[in-house]
């Protein structure tokens, strides 16, 4: 009888330790995420419409402002992040494809 206690008593643990938290970080409430990868929090409007753009470029979608690109480091700096970070994602996804076929 005592082995059965047991095991329920650790399995309520486990599971209310393991079960009731989220796989995903909690992020601050200005996080910036974009097609669920985090570009970081408090960013200005053009760092996003850089990311945006730049991911748009990874998917093969060429997007930028020129103007914006040359004059404007927040756009620059998302435009490069958003090309580099979404064509991680997209290179996985494309290899994942790939070897599933």
């Amino acid at each position: 009888m005592h082995i059965p206690f047991r095991f329920f008593a650790v399995s309520v643990f486990l599971i209310t330790l393991f079960g009731c938290n989220s796989p995903h970080k909690r992020r601050h409430p200005h996080a910036f995420v974009y097609e669920g990868i985090y570009f970081g929090r408090d960013r200005s409007d053009l760092f996003v419409a850089g990311v945006k753009d730049g991911c748009e470029t990874a998917k093969g979608y060429y997007r930028k402002s020129h103007e914006l690109f040359r004059e404007n480091g927040d756009y620059y700096d998302g435009w490069f992040m958003g090309r580099n970070k979404c064509g991680k994602r997209y290179e996985s996804e494309t290899a994942q494809v790939r070897f599933s076929s």
